[in-house]
């Protein structure tokens, strides 16, 4: 069983989306091209700001949680 069908793991906080994709190409062992974001949606509350700084992705080695660095 991979730590995909277990646990959510946090990538880190990053400046663009673009270093995040990145980083997790590098962590999933991925030569080339990009990857699917996920965006959760809090509707009881919280801003666009907030929903466009937490994405998530589902790969084979883990889930992944990105954070936007705010600054």
């Amino acid at each position: 069983m991979t730590n995909a069908a277990k646990e959510w793991t946090e990538a880190g906080s990053f400046d663009t989306v673009t270093a995040a994709a990145r980083r997790i190409r590098e962590i999933e062992g991925r030569a080339e091209g990009g990857i699917f974001l996920s965006i959760y949606v809090e509707i009881d509350f919280g801003s666009d700001d907030e929903a466009f700084g937490h994405l998530e992705y589902t790969g084979k080695r883990a889930l992944y949680v990105i954070k936007r660095r705010m600054n």
